[in-house]
């Protein structure tokens, strides 16, 4: 998701569309909250034991 924002924010900054003018900084907000929130949740899920934790999907669903 992280990486999604930061694409559309590119993307964004790349744009001279005046209609998605305050688009770029709504994403750029939402990819800093989303890097804090991140970065503070991260030492809580490496702390959950293996055994508690679920195989990653496939893509596909599976």
């Amino acid at each position: 998701m992280n990486s999604g924002l930061k694409a559309l924010g590119r993307a964004l900054d790349e744009s001279s569309s005046p209609e998605l003018a305050g688009l770029d900084v709504l994403v750029a907000g939402l990819t800093a909250e989303l890097g804090q929130h991140l970065a503070s949740a991260a030492p809580q899920i490496a702390a959950v034991p293996a055994s508690w934790r679920q195989p990653a999907r496939k893509p596909d669903g599976g």
